[in-house]
């Protein structure tokens, strides 16, 4: 039984007309039922559906995102075309969103070549590795920063706060990892200290914690015994990488995290101006 027709059993003392025919099995549906029914199918119609319906070069409005169907002989193509579109308020975007399956590592391929236009038309790359977890309770958000994506920081921490803002994001707490290499951990600290305070973000020491590693493999087992249970990880991904052989693997990275979103900022943003201004 669809909710539309749920709901009007529940208040059918106002929706059906006393006088109309019963039939066996309940009463026929009103027309005001049916246009209810209609307009519950219109707004929940998913993209496929909305194809069907010959509403595929209209803007619908699907669960507060908008979607706007494109026909393009591949995908690079089709991504240049979306990134030369103006937002929905008339500013320029600056961001692009790209996701892949981890049970699907055949996407890797196509998704790193849409980050590397993006990053060398100015955007800043949002690489989702999704999971059948799908953020779980959303309660938790760990960001791991390591030497190689510091410049990251600002906005790894503002697409956290961001999030944070989401109704059901609301009880989220964020946790910071500040990873470097053991010579270097004091160095590494003073700078994420000074950033904390230049930025003015309320992130209290009980929730930074600073880790020395000493190879890929420590590190990965460090995030393995603090993150394995995080409803979202988000790390960075420096702009040379994605453009480098070493994009697929890097994607692959934290295996035994649930979603990650893997952030490579190409805009040096500042929080406590709330702007961006280019490197």
């Amino acid at each position: 039984m669809t909710p539309a027709v749920a709901r009007s059993r529940r208040v059918n003392s106002r929706w059906w007309n006393p006088g109309e025919r019963r039939e066996r099995g309940g009463a026929r549906l009103t027309r005001r039922v049916r246009e209810e029914y209609r307009v519950y199918l219109d707004r929940n119609a998913t993209p496929s559906a909305a194809k069907r319906r010959g509403s595929a070069g209209m803007h619908r409005r699907l669960n507060a995102a908008w979607v706007s169907p494109q026909i393009s002989p591949s995908f690079g193509v089709a991504l240049t075309q979306t990134l030369q579109m103006p937002g929905i308020s008339g500013l320029p975007n600056n961001c692009l969103l790209l996701e892949f399956d981890s049970q699907r590592p055949e996407e890797i391929g196509e998704t790193v070549e849409g980050a590397r236009i993006a990053v060398d038309t100015g955007f800043n790359a949002l690489i989702l590795r999704s999971t059948r977890h799908r953020f779980g309770y959303r309660s938790s958000i760990h960001l791991w920063l390591t030497e190689d994506n510091f410049d990251n920081a600002p906005l790894m921490l503002l697409l956290a706060y961001i999030i944070v803002g989401h109704p059901e994001w609301k009880r989220a707490e964020i946790q910071l990892f500040d990873c470097s290499d053991l010579s270097s951990t004091e160095h590494q600290t003073h700078d994420l200290s000074r950033l904390l305070s230049q930025e003015r973000l309320p992130i209290s020491a009980q929730n930074r914690t600073t880790i020395g590693y000493q190879n890929g493999e420590e590190l990965e087992r460090e995030v393995a015994r603090r993150s394995s249970r995080a409803d979202l990880v988000i790390t960075g991904i420096p702009p040379a990488t994605l453009r480098s052989d070493a994009a697929a693997a890097a994607l692959r990275r934290y295996e035994s995290t649930n979603d990650v979103l893997f952030v490579s900022g190409v805009e040096r943003i500042s929080l406590a101006d709330s702007g961006a201004r280019g490197k």
